[in-house]
């Protein structure tokens, strides 16, 4: 009444019946012929449902910011990397921890894929696996670099034909365990050639000297029989 203008409260508390409220209160004053404040207007509005929603969305979107930098953070760590294009196959965004050694760096957004190292000119497959993605089909092509061998993914985006997202992964360490896989079972199996031929060479020793053996004991025989 004092200040001769409106106001407002926003999201005051009370207590009811019913439980604890959250009101927005405006108070207005009401004048007089002359334009003096003559009397207090005053009108409350509950809001407690509006206020929970708005809490709930404020806590959704903190936790899906949380979950984003926790995906940023794998993403940075990720032993390869992973981009994403538009319609035109120019780079919208790219991490990994190889990133860079695979033509993805911070240069590389806004450029065509096709002309970055991971899109692999030199290979025949790697143009028709990125139009097969943007026309809405997922597609693989193996990448051969100086920092070892590249498992190449490429999945469309929603819409189809919006671009693509590509995943290049790092697979020296899983190759190199194929590796030795391979070793371990040539290996084996020359051990068992070899015990295969050292068995087949005693059963053969064993053989002839079984016929010695049997030999003598027929001559044995037939003398004991007498004339």
């Amino acid at each position: 009444l004092a200040r001769g203008g409106v106001h407002e409260i926003i999201e005051e508390p009370i207590h009811t019946p019913s439980g604890e409220r959250w009101l927005n209160t405006w108070k207005i004053p009401i004048r007089d012929e002359r334009g003096e404040p003559l009397y207090l207007l005053g009108i409350s509005l509950d809001v407690t449902s509006a206020r929970e929603h708005r809490l709930a969305l404020e806590s959704a979107q903190n936790e899906l910011r949380i979950q984003a930098q926790k995906l940023q953070v794998a993403l940075r760590s990720f032993p390869g990397a992973v981009w994403t294009t538009d319609a035109d196959l120019r780079v919208l965004s790219a991490d990994g921890a190889l990133a860079a050694a695979l033509g993805l760096g911070a240069d590389a957004i806004g450029a065509d894929l096709r002309e970055r190292r991971v899109a692999n000119p030199s290979a025949e497959e790697s143009a028709p696996a990125l139009e097969d993605a943007l026309g809405g089909l997922a597609t693989r092509y193996d990448l051969h670099t100086t920092e070892g061998p590249f498992e190449v993914q490429i999945y469309p985006m929603d819409p189809v034909g919006s671009g693509v997202l590509g995943v290049a992964l790092d697979v020296t360490a899983r190759r190199e365990m194929e590796a030795q896989r391979l070793q371990t079972r040539l290996e084996r199996a020359q051990q068992l050639e070899t015990l295969g031929l050292l068995a087949g060479g005693i059963a053969h020793d064993f053989n002839n000297l079984l016929a010695v053996i049997m030999g003598n004991a027929n001559l044995a025989a037939v003398k004991l029989q007498g004339p």
